[in-house]
């Protein structure tokens, strides 16, 4: 089944803007993204002539460095913000980076970032122990 090349081109522009999910960021980041969606990308100058070639090229472009600079601030201040509160809970925890963002393979201007939260503490259970043998 073909599909028209003009509305694959629109759908990508739109995706790599963002401007597909603006009712899913705040209303002063959704109003920054709006005004960046004006701004024309280097795929989009390039093979004017050659639909295809532009959709390709668009579709392995980099989003804009300011997205995934973005996306990687926002992910550090979730992670301070949730560090504080299990630090006072005596939860011991590290973080790490997961998806496509770190990877800057992501394709959305506006994405999300996957924060893996990992407890660093353990538990030993002694099946030899006191309570063990109780059956605790």
């Amino acid at each position: 089944m073909a599909r028209d090349i003009g509305k694959r081109l629109n759908q990508l522009h739109t995706r790599r803007t963002g401007v597909d999910r603006l009712g899913r960021v705040a209303q002063d980041t959704a109003a920054d993204v709006l005004k960046k969606s004006y701004l024309e990308e280097s795929w989009q100058k390039r093979a004017k002539d050659q639909p295809y070639t532009r959709y390709c090229l668009g579709a392995m472009q980099e989003v804009d460095q300011d997205y995934t600079r973005i996306s990687l601030e926002t992910a550090e201040r979730v992670g301070k913000q949730l560090l504080e509160g299990l630090q006072a809970a005596n939860i011991p925890v590290d973080f790490r980076l997961q998806g496509s963002v770190p990877l800057n393979v992501h394709i959305r201007g506006v994405s999300d970032v996957d924060l893996l939260t990992l407890e660093t503490s353990f538990l030993l259970y002694a099946t030899n122990g006191l309570k063990a043998k109780s059956g605790s």
